[in-house]
């Protein structure tokens, strides 16, 4: 019988799906419970042809390929979850890699953690593709609650390539925003995001989610994120997608995110003068003091219809 479905969604990753794919064929597990699903979302390069290779190559594992033509990942990420036939649902990006123990872990909270959680997450750790900028901060590209496991706090989400789901929660909660997040190449953020917002509207003041350190991901990180524009940018197009998600609340409480990103913009603006004094690497300090300006302009632009600029990234390392 199987208990949890692996679900991976790519899109012109030839260079890293096979060791996504791997990560999982290798876990330390019985893979009886188990399920590999592989959502294309309209690859043109050739990760379809290296899925279909590994398929072939391990006709002992429950793993298919799916094809989902709607480009986004949030189609993607919805069409694994109505293919899926696990208890569990969990996620795993096409440029990561799961450590040998993950899923252990996952059914051992699964079996231990009580009361049960719905949703379960842990630790994603970067590996960097080329050389880390001295300045760049690896909190920048990782997501660590430390070393002991605990039930989240309200707000308190995981990231979207160490997540685990209990399927009927998934779908009780409408499963994930088609309206942000990547698509293709255009970077985007928060399909997930808007998951954990609908659960802790319901369940405020609840055990229901719980961080596990020891589910450990591991991340590539292109050259291409190893910068301050992009840095800067994934910031303003998060508080886009801020908006986005919060476009059928009330009135007044729009009101109240419009006045709270404002005082953000005009405090930190104020006072980042004052950090590049006490700041090593200029580019740092562009990042740590820049960040929640660009975020607060994303918002403020969002909310009188400008919808920004989009940026591609491409994979040239």
């Amino acid at each position: 019988m199987i208990t949890i479905s692996v679900i991976i969604c790519t899109y012109n990753r030839e260079k890293y799906i096979a060791n996504a794919i791997k990560s999982i064929l290798h876990q330390n597990l019985n893979y009886k419970i188990l399920e590999l699903i592989i959502v294309d979302n309209n690859s043109n390069d050739k990760t379809p042809d290296i899925v279909k290779k590994i398929i072939k190559s391990n006709p002992e594992f429950q793993m298919k390929l799916i094809f989902e033509k709607k480009q986004g990942l949030g189609f993607a990420r919805n069409r694994g979850l109505k293919e899926s036939k696990g208890e569990y649902i969990t996620y795993l990006d096409d440029d990561a890699w799961a450590d040998g123990n993950w899923i252990k872990y996952i059914q051992k909270c699964i079996d231990s953690i009580s009361p049960k959680p719905l949703v379960i997450g842990g630790k994603i750790l970067p590996q960097y593709v080329g050389n880390k900028p001295n300045w760049f901060k690896d909190e920048y590209e990782s997501f660590d609650l430390g070393d002991k496991g605990r039930y989240l706090i309200k707000g308190e989400s995981f990231s979207g390539s160490n997540m685990v789901f209990r399927k009927d929660v998934l779908y009780k909660y409408h499963g994930f925003s088609t309206d942000v997040g990547m698509k293709g190449d255009i970077i985007s953020v928060g399909e997930e995001t808007l998951v954990f917002e609908r659960i802790w509207m319901e369940n405020a003041y609840s055990k229901t989610m719980y961080y596990c350190p020891k589910l450990l991901i591991y991340h590539f990180i292109p050259n291409a994120k190893l910068s301050v524009k992009y840095r800067l940018y994934r910031s303003y197009i998060s508080g886009q997608a801020l908006y986005e998600r919060n476009i059928n609340i009330k009135l007044l409480f729009k009101l109240r995110l419009l006045l709270k990103y404002l005082s953000v913009l005009l405090i930190f603006t104020i006072i980042s003068p004052f950090r590049l004094i006490i700041s090593k690497y200029p580019e740092r300090w562009l990042v740590d003091s820049f960040t929640p300006v660009f975020y607060s302009i994303g918002f403020l632009l969002r909310t009188i219809g400008s919808k920004g600029y989009m940026i591609r990234i491409y994979d040239k390392d």
